[in-house]
C-alpha cells in the first residue's frame, strides 16, 4: 500500500522576490510622512477552537508539567500584546512578501543505513576510504594535523579476561572511557585476517608486542544478529607520521557539531599524549572528506540552511533589504539604521471568560517537527522518484503554517498515553470567548495601514494562529478591526477599514512583478492554510515511528504533497531584478549598508535599479508630455489641433507619405466648416503647399489643387 507523508503543518513556498517598498530609505519614527496616519484601532479577538496563550509552568502532582494561561495582575485570563503582535508580524511578511530571516542557520548533518542505495552509503561510505588515525591542533602552526594509524578490533570479553574491565556495548563512550582511559596505553599481539570481512583482532592484552590504545565507541545499536557480535571496540596501534591539513576546520567543525556535547567535551579535556583524540576519518583522493567517533559517523549535508535560502534570494538575508514588516513593526540593524516599531500592540484583555471558567487540556506530547525531514522541509519536485536533501540545491520549502483544523474533542487529544515524562497538559480557553485590544499606530503611510488592517482581519472564512496545541486544533481565531481614531499628517481624517484595505490590495497587486499577488502560491497556500472549515477531510495526524509509518513512506520516496493541489510554482519573471528590485535599495540614509558589502550580487541590484529608475523617469517624462500635449490640445478648437497634430506628424515622414497625411485632415475641413478659424485653414493651406501637396504626387496633381482651392472657398481665404 502507498504511503502518504502526513502532518499538521504545511509551507507557504518561498519566493524569489523580496518586496522592498520605494519608500524604505524614508522611514523614520521622528520625521513624519507626509501622507502618514496615526491612531488607534480597536480589535476584538474570538476563538474558534480551544485556546491556550501560555504564561507560567507549574509541575503538578502526578509529575505532568501545566501551561497555565497567561494572566494579568489580577489573575484575569489576558493575551499578552506581543503575542497578537508576533502572529500579525508573520501574517503581514507572507502577505506583502517579506524576508525569510526567521530561522537557525544550521548544517544538518546524516547518517542513513536503511538502503543501500541511498546517499550515505551509496556516496558517502561507497566512495571513501576509512582510516582511524588522530586529530590534534598544532599551537605552533596553528593548524589541525591528523595521524593516520592502523587500527582493529577487539572484543569485550577480551578486555574483561585480560585487564578485568567489565565494557557494555550499552554503555556510552565516556563511561567506557572511564573505566579504561584513553591516556593509558595497552600492549596487544594483532591478528591475522579473519572471518568474512577479514577483521583483525587485538588479543591477549597487556602481553603483546604491539603498543596502542583502546577506542571506544557509542552504543552499536544489534540488528538481527547474535548481540555478542556487537560486544567489541577498537585497538589503535601503529602511529604514522603527522600529516597537518589547510583546509579541515570545516570537517573539524563538524564533527564537533555532529556529536554529543559530553563526548566531544570529554574527550578535548582527555586526549591520548602526544597524539590527541581517535576519530575515523572518510577519505578520497588524499583528501578527508569527514570525521568521526566511528566507523560509518554522522556526516553534514553540503547546505546549511542559510546556503538554500541564498539560492532562492540573497536579499531575504541582506540587511540592506528592508521588508514591510520591517518597516512598521521594527528591525535591528548595525550603524545607527535600525527601526522602532511604528505599531504598538496593547494586552487584550478577556471580556467574557473568567479564571475559574478554564478548562485543563488531556495529557498531550506536543512534537517538534524537525527541518531535518527533508521530505517535506525542501522543496521536492513533482514526480521526482528520489529525494533531494541537503545536498542538493533545492530550496527550503518556506514558511512553516499549522493547517487550522477544529479538534476532535474539546479538551485536545494526542498519542501521550501515559508518558508524563514528555506529555504535559494545558490550559485551555473554551471555544467561543472574546478579547478585546488595542493596535496604537503612529506614522503609517495609508497602504501600510492597509496592510495592518488586512493583516488583523485576513479574508473571510480564514483564521490566525495563536498560542500552545497548534497540530491538534488549538489556536484557531478571529479579529474584527475599527478604526477608532486616524488623524492625518495633512488634515485628512476621512478613512474607512475597507477603503484602505482596498488600497493596500490594489498596491500590492501593482507591485507584484507578475500583477498576480491574489492568485500567487503564497497568498494562496497562506489563506487555504487558514481555511478552518475547509480541512476537515486533511489528515494533520504526525506520523509514526513506533509502527513503521514514517519508514515505509521514506523508502517509497513519498513527499509531502501539494495542500490540496495547490499549486507551488511562481510565474515567470519573479526573479527578473529590474522588476522586483526596490528604488530604495541603497538610497539616502541607507548607501552605507551596501558600501561595506562585497558581495556579486548588490552591484547587480544597483544595476537593475538604475534600470528601473532609468525606466520609470522614462515613463514620467512620456506623462508629462502627455498631459502637456492633453492640456495643448484642451485650450484649441478641434481644427487647431488636427493642424498641430499633422505638422508634427510631417516633421517625421519622408515626402511619399506626406499627402496621405494632409488629405484627411483638409476633408474634416470641408466636411465640418466653421468660419472661426479661418486663421487656421490659411494655417493649413500653407502647411499643404510647404509640403507640396499642389505637386506631388504627380498623378494626383489635379485633385489636390482642387482641394485646396475647394477648403479655401469654405472658409473664404486666400494666400
Amino acid at each position: 500500500m502507498t504511503q502518504q507523508i502526513h502532518a499538521p503543518y504545511h509551507f507557504v513556498p518561498l519566493s524569489k522576490w523580496v518586496y522592498m517598498p520605494d519608500w524604505a530609505h524614508l522611514v523614520s519614527h521622528d520625521v513624519p510622512f507626509k501622507d502618514g496616519l496615526s491612531g488607534v484601532i480597536d480589535y476584538t479577538l474570538t476563538n474558534k477552537t480551544p485556546l491556550c496563550v501560555g504564561g507560567e509552568q507549574q509541575q503538578q502532582v502526578d509529575g505532568a508539567n501545566l501551561v497555565k494561561f497567561a494572566r494579568d495582575p489580577m489573575k484575569n485570563p489576558v493575551i499578552p500584546g506581543s503575542s497578537v503582535k508576533g502572529m500579525i508580524r508573520s501574517v503581514l511578511s507572507l502577505a506583502t512578501f517579506g524576508k525569510f530571516s526567521q530561522f537557525d542557520d544550521q548544517r544538518f548533518s546524516f547518517r542513513d543505513i536503511s538502503s543501500a542505495k541511498g546517499n550515505y552509503l551509496a556516496n558517502v561510505i561507497g566512495k571513501n576510504n576509512v582510516q582511524a588515525g588522530w586529530l590534534s591542533f598544532d599551537a605552533v602552526s596553528q593548524l589541525w594535523q591528523f595521524i593516520p594509524c592502523e587500527a582493529c578490533k577487539v572484543a569485550h570479553k577480551e578486555i574483561k579476561s585480560q585487564l578485568g574491565i567489565y565494557i557494555e556495548n550499552k554503555k556510552t563512550a565516556v563511561e567506557k572511557y572511564t573505566k579504561a582511559p584513553l591516556s593509558t596505553t595497552v600492549s596487544a599481539f594483532i591478528s591475522a585476517p579473519r572471518g568474512k570481512q577479514n577483521n583483525r583482532w587485538a588479543e591477549q592484552l597487556g602481553k603483546g608486542n604491539t603498543q596502542g590504545h583502546l577506542v571506544f565507541t557509542n552504543m552499536r545499536i544489534p540488528g538481527r544478529g547474535d548481540r555478542d557480535n556487537y560486544e567489541f571496540s577498537y585497538f589503535f596501534y601503529d602511529h604514522q607520521p603527522a600529516k597537518q591539513h589547510h583546509d579541515i576546520q570545516q570537517q573539524v567543525d563538524d564533527l564537533f557539531a555532529n556529536h554529543g556535547k559530553a563526548q566531544v567535551d570529554y574527550l578535548k579535556r582527555n586526549m591520548a599524549p602526544g597524539l590527541g583524540m581517535p576519530v575515523f576519518a572518510l577519505i578520497a583522493d588524499e583528501k578527508i572528506h569527514s570525521f568521526g567517533f566511528a566507523k560509518m559517523p554522522r556526516v553534514t549535508y553540503q547546505n546549511s540552511t542559510q546556503d538554500l535560502v541564498e539560492t532562492c534570494s540573497p536579499a531575504h538575508l541582506s540587511d540592506a533589504y528592508f521588508d514591510m514588516a520591517e518597516l512598521m513593526m521594527g528591525t535591528l540593524r548595525d550603524g545607527g539604521l535600525g527601526l522602532k516599531s511604528r505599531v504598538t500592540f496593547v494586552d487584550a484583555q478577556a471580556q467574557d471568560v473568567n479564571a475559574s471558567d478554564l478548562i485543563k487540556s488531556n495529557l498531550l506530547v506536543l512534537n517538534s517537527p524537525k527541518p531535518t525531514f527533508y521530505p517535506a522541509y525542501l522543496e521536492q519536485k513533482v514526480g521526482q522518484h528520489y529525494y533531494a536533501d541537503y545536498d542538493a540545491s533545492q530550496p527550503l520549502s518556506g514558511t512553516k503554517r499549522y493547517i487550522a483544523k477544529q479538534p476532535l474533542e474539546s479538551k485536545l487529544t494526542s498519542n501521550a498515553k501515559d508518558n508524563k515524562n514528555v506529555a504535559g497538559q494545558m490550559e485551555l480557553c473554551p471555544v467561543g470567548k472574546h478579547f478585546s485590544g488595542k493596535v496604537v499606530f503612529h506614522n503609517l503611510k495609508p497602504v501600510e495601514l492597509g496592510a495592518l488592517l488586512w493583516s488583523l482581519q485576513l479574508e473571510a472564512g480564514a483564521y490566525h494562529q495563536l498560542g500552545h496545541g497548534k497540530p491538534m486544533g488549538a489556536g484557531a481565531v478571529t479579529l474584527t478591526a475599527s478604526l477608532t481614531c486616524c488623524n492625518s499628517n495633512y488634515g485628512n481624517s476621512d478613512f474607512d477599514v475597507e477603503q484602505l484595505v482596498a488600497l493596500f490590495i490594489s498596491h500590492m497587486e501593482i507591485v507584484h512583478p507578475t500583477q498576480q499577488w491574489r492568485h500567487s502560491p503564497q497568498l494562496n497556500y497562506l489563506l487555504t492554510l487558514s481555511a478552518l472549515a475547509n480541512n476537515a477531510d486533511v489528515n494533520t495526524r504526525y506520523m509514526s515511528i513506533d509502527d513503521k509509518e514514517f519508514q515505509q513512506a521514506k523508502n517509497q520516496c513519498a513527499k509531502l504533497e501539494p495542500f490540496k493541489g495547490l499549486s507551488r510554482n511562481e510565474p515567470l519573471g519573479m526573479d527578473k531584478l529590474e522588476n522586483t528590485v526596490s528604488l530604495a535599495f541603497g538610497a539616502g540614509r541607507l548607501s552605507q549598508l551596501i558600501e561595506k558589502a562585497n558581495e556579486p550580487w548588490v552591484d547587480h541590484v544597483v544595476a537593475a535599479r538604475n534600470v528601473k529608475q532609468k525606466r520609470l523617469e522614462e515613463q514620467l517624462a512620456q506623462l508629462i508630455d502627455q498631459q502637456a500635449q492633453a492640456d495643448k490640445k484642451a485650450a484649441m478648437s478641434e481644427h487647431a489641433w488636427k493642424v498641430e497634430e499633422l505638422s508634427q506628424q510631417l516633421l517625421t515622414v519622408d515626402n511619399t507619405e506626406r499627402a496621405p497625411l494632409i488629405r484627411p485632415v483638409i476633408a474634416f475641413f470641408i466636411e465640418n466648416v466653421n468660419q472661426q478659424d479661418k486663421e487656421v485653414c490659411l494655417t493649413l493651406v500653407r502647411l499643404a503647399r510647404d509640403n507640396e501637396y499642389h505637386q506631388k504626387p504627380k498623378k494626383k496633381v489635379k485633385e489636390q489643387k482642387q482641394e485646396l482651392t475647394n477648403v479655401m472657398a469654405a472658409y473664404g481665404v486666400s494666400l
